[in-house]
């Protein structure tokens, strides 16, 4: 099979980081074509004053990452495309780039950033899920962990689409 294995890794390396890694290796061990879309977070360490103060509106919608992943499909013809995570740097986009170009798309669910800014369901020592009432119950309760306030809407488009 030809796969591509997408994963957005941390600035710290993390259970997610190691599994990518894990799967990529494992997966051509067995014989398969891996093909790898990655960025990390220290990335944007180096972003000049346009792409910071744009990277708010890139993790919800990135065009690069929509466009570079559409090329990766057009340019290899993969089986599936595989995602470990696409947050922040990469960007849901990335699966509206698959469903266009009819790639089945696997998601690893490492935690549920896509449908909780705080990617836990956990708030105040207890579980939460507010943000299916709303995604202003997200802002109320500051549940963006040091992003910037439009990051919080990030789970509402996906939520919608998953029907959550």
């Amino acid at each position: 099979m030809r796969i591509i294995l997408v994963h957005n890794y941390h600035r710290e390396w993390g259970g997610s980081d190691a599994a990518a890694r894990q799967d990529a290796l494992l997966l051509k061990n067995y014989g398969h074509t891996v093909i790898e879309f990655s960025k990390n977070n220290r990335e944007a360490d180096s972003y000049n004053f346009l792409q910071k103060i744009s990277l708010p509106i890139n993790i919800i919608w990135s065009y690069p990452g929509y466009a570079q992943i559409k090329q990766l499909i057009l340019d290899h013809r993969p089986d599936i495309v595989h995602v470990h995570d696409s947050f922040p740097l990469i960007s849901p986009s990335i699966y509206d780039a698959c469903a266009q170009l009819g790639v089945p798309t696997i998601l690893t669910l490492h935690d549920y950033r896509l449908l909780c800014p705080r990617s836990t369901f956990y708030r105040d020592g207890a579980p939460c899920e507010k943000c299916r009432e709303s995604v202003f119950q997200s802002v109320r309760f500051r549940c963006n962990y040091g992003y910037s306030p439009v990051t919080q809407l990030l789970p509402s488009p996906r939520r919608r689409r998953a029907g959550f």
